[in-house]
């Protein structure tokens, strides 16, 4: 696992950011609740997990569903 950097780091704009700040948490697209450790990189590498708050279980391939009927609801809508 990843570990969470405080943000009270300052980075300064010469110097590139550290992995841990740059690679975004997974977040449920369910109800937005991002887990408190588990990365993107680590979903597309083949992790899974379930929220916290709705407990919707999620992975990389139901991820990638719910992204593509978003994007096939919004060339559809207002017809």
């Amino acid at each position: 696992m990843v570990p969470v950097l405080a943000f009270s780091q300052s980075i300064s704009p010469a110097s590139p950011p550290p992995a841990a700040v740059v690679d975004v948490l997974a977040t449920c697209p369910a109800c937005h609740t991002a887990h408190p450790s588990l990365t993107m990189q680590a979903v597309s590498t083949g992790a899974t997990w379930q929220c916290e708050r709705c407990y919707q279980r999620w992975s990389a391939g139901r991820l990638a569903a719910v992204a593509a009927y978003t994007a096939w609801q919004s060339d559809h809508a207002g017809g």
